[in-house]
This record gives structure tokens, C-alpha cells and sequence, in this order.
């Protein structure tokens, strides 16, 4: 397998007993992917928000361009599956986990609910229940 990305670092990360420190190294990696994002997309409309209110809770990360890559952001396919149970509470029975997969971004999610479901009008989504971690 050839990785996604490569980090080169003039030092690695050390805990207080000398043992590599991996939460350091996954800050680092998540600002060095968030600092890469050149033309940084805020959601557009209220479902991108819920999207992103998501993926920010389950890969554990803030400030989602929607148009950043869910696995390039260290997602996998445990966290998709968990990213696909939270959207259900907002949008019940509306996408699949197969939709997840095959649109990887949160505005390609946006328009994937707003197609397949015709979600444009706010007082529809308003109604739906609020999500709760």
C-alpha cells in the first residue's frame, strides 16, 4: 500500500517517560491536513452544518472544509459506520452506508440528501431532532 500522505518531522513527539507521544503526533497530522486545505469551504446551508457537527464529533477534529476527503481526515470504516448511525438521528432512513462511501465529502453529502430526499426547504429540516452525543 503507498500512504495518502507523508510527514516529515525534525523530531519525534516524546511523553515525559521517553515513549513516542501519538495524540502529539495525531495533532500534528490533523493541522498539518487542516493546514493543507488551500481553499477552505465553511457548510453552506443547514444540512452541511449537521454533516459537519458530525464528523467533527466522530473523527475528532473542528473546522471540516466540505470539501475535505472523510478518510483523508483519518476516518476509517468503523467511523463511517458510526458518522451513518448519528445521521440517521438527523435524517432517518435517508442515506445509506454505501451513499457515505461513495461520496466522501460533506457537500457531497449535502447534495445527496438534498437530491434524493428534496430537503431544500428549512421548515422540514428544522423539525428534525436535534443530536445529542
Amino acid at each position: 500500500m503507498i500512504p495518502s500522505l507523508t510527514l516529515t518531522l525534525k523530531k519525534i513527539p516524546l511523553t515525559h517517560n521517553g515513549k513516542i507521544d501519538k495524540l502529539e503526533l495525531l495533532d500534528l497530522l490533523n493541522t498539518t491536513i487542516i493546514n493543507e486545505e488551500k481553499n477552505f469551504k465553511n457548510p453552506t446551508n443547514e444540512i452541511e452544518w449537521k454533516i459537519s457537527e458530525i464528523w467533527s464529533k466522530v473523527l475528532n477534529l473542528n473546522d471540516i472544509s466540505i470539501d475535505a476527503d472523510f478518510f483523508k481526515l483519518g476516518g476509517n470504516s468503523l467511523k463511517m459506520i458510526r458518522v451513518h448511525s448519528l445521521i440517521n438521528i438527523h435524517f432517518p432512513s435517508i442515506i445509506t452506508v454505501q451513499d457515505l462511501f461513495d461520496h466522501r465529502t460533506i457537500e457531497e453529502l449535502g447534495k445527496v440528501i438534498t437530491e434524493k430526499y428534496g430537503l431544500v426547504n428549512k421548515e422540514s429540516i428544522r423539525t428534525m431532532k436535534k443530536i445529542e452525543f
